[in-house]
């Protein structure tokens, strides 16, 4: 579940029409991997995570479908990283609080698990 810094349950996904297209041209073996690679970061977070696209090698990594998905544009791709650690943080158990900031004039996501 995600908490925007308020409370309250954020229970749409942004850029959900983006997502479910670009998602369609994903085989379910490179979306699960990717999903299981984003849960293992998340898993590792010590409760703070900023999914940063900058710091990915797509070359050859499980990554790489995101770029080819996003028709080669690097940009897209990282929205799409993006959305699936929200997906991914979304149906997790325990709650996240999200906020966004901004760090040599680009705009960041992040997470940390909401104080119960």
């Amino acid at each position: 579940m995600i908490k925007n810094l308020d409370g309250k349950v954020i229970k749409v996904m942004p850029h959900n029409n983006e997502y479910a297209a670009w998602k369609k041209k994903l085989t379910a073996a490179e979306f699960n991997a990717i999903a299981d690679e984003i849960d293992k970061l998340i898993d590792t977070s010590d409760g703070k995570f900023v999914p940063s696209w900058q710091d990915i090698d797509w070359t050859g990594s499980t990554f790489k479908p995101l770029v080819t998905a996003c028709g080669g544009d690097e940009n897209l791709s990282g929205m799409f990283y993006g959305l699936i650690c929200w997906n991914i943080i979304q149906q997790r158990s325990e709650a996240w609080t999200f906020t966004k900031f901004e760090k040599n004039g680009k705009e960041f996501s992040m997470y940390f698990l909401a104080k119960t």
